[in-house]
């Protein structure tokens, strides 16, 4: 891994799913910005962009999917990765974000598990092979305990 650390943007409004994720995040060695609002998210790019941001679709503000738009369409930050979080699951919202740019949308709740496997792949941190070995070894588990 690089010895600089990822940057996470998480753009959401509700303090307790900012307070999880951000821990979550921080576990998986990366640092951490916070933007509460869609117009918060692009008025942070700047001097330094984040690395990959976790966005709340329906974030206050400025729409989740207009500012995945907007960043997708900025030259100056790519290769920025974006993870799109949708309240319900809704495939038409989920179309959506995949064609505003999203790399990968998620429907709450999240597992730190589903999230933190969609970033270390994201962002080609370490953990992610690890965590797929450590899933594979629980399926082995599982297989032998139950064809026993």
């Amino acid at each position: 891994m690089d010895a600089k650390k990822p940057i996470v943007m998480i753009a959401d409004s509700n303090e307790d799913l900012i307070w999880l994720y951000e821990r979550w995040i921080r576990q998986e060695g990366c640092h951490v910005k916070i933007a509460k609002s869609g117009d918060w998210v692009l008025a942070q790019m700047v001097p330094e962009p984040p690395d990959l941001v976790l966005l709340n679709l329906s974030i206050e503000g400025l729409n989740g999917l207009e500012v995945c738009r907007q960043l997708k369409q900025a030259d100056s930050f790519a290769p920025l990765k974006v993870i799109g979080v949708a309240d319900f699951l809704d495939f038409g919202m989920q179309q959506q974000a995949i064609l505003a740019g999203a790399d990968v949308v998620l429907v709450k709740p999240i597992s730190r598990t589903e999230l933190t496997t969609h970033l270390c792949k994201l962002l080609n941190l370490e953990a992610a092979g690890e965590l797929e070995d450590q899933i594979q070894d629980l399926e082995r588990k599982v297989w032998a305990s139950t064809s026993g």
